[in-house]
């Protein structure tokens, strides 16, 4: 599982536009949405929502960043909101397992940069350009129940598995 912050719900018209959210498009979004699992029903039902798991930056000097996000499914019978943090399940399609909270405040999350950015910062700095980097979203304590960041992402892996899974990669913003 990974943890995400909603943003979103996809509607038709985002797939019709390409849009998996406000700043996030993706070529030929309705075929991969297919691709990954997801159906026409589920979207005009609003069962699709996106998920900003990550935000990176290529220059702090820019000030632009851009946001990863990531479409899931969400259970009949569950309801999800913009700003609630999520769990997302890595399965086909991704699917949304809980909610955590009903905000970033709500669970003390917040999107922090990995321990292993510091020697790439302090090249970036010396480029005059500042460095690229990325955060990606940590709620106080996940590590305590079972969740482990092997690289970018904290995961939790699936009961009785110590290997991490591997994020589905299918948009990233534009």
């Amino acid at each position: 599982m990974l943890l995400g912050e909603v943003s979103h719900t996809v509607t038709e018209k985002d797939v019709e536009a390409n849009r998996l959210g406000p700043d996030t498009t993706v070529a030929d979004l309705a075929h991969q949405l297919r691709r990954l699992g997801f159906t026409q029903e589920q979207i005009a039902a609003g069962r699709v929502v996106a998920v900003r798991e990550r935000i990176y930056w290529h220059t702090l000097v820019s000030g632009i960043k851009h946001e990863d996000v990531f479409p899931a499914l969400v259970p009949e019978g569950m309801s999800v909101e913009r700003g609630n943090i999520v769990e997302r399940a890595l399965q086909h399609p991704p699917m949304i397992v809980r909610v955590r909270a009903r905000s970033q405040r709500e669970d003390h999350c917040r999107f922090e940069q990995p321990p292993t950015a510091e020697g790439k910062g302090v090249m970036g700095m010396l480029s005059r350009i500042g460095p690229s980097g990325e955060a990606t979203l940590y709620c106080e304590g996940i590590e305590k129940q079972g969740w482990v960041r092997p690289r970018a992402y904290w995961q939790k892996p699936p009961a009785g598995n110590r290997e991490p899974q591997r994020p589905i990669i299918s948009a990233a913003g534009s």
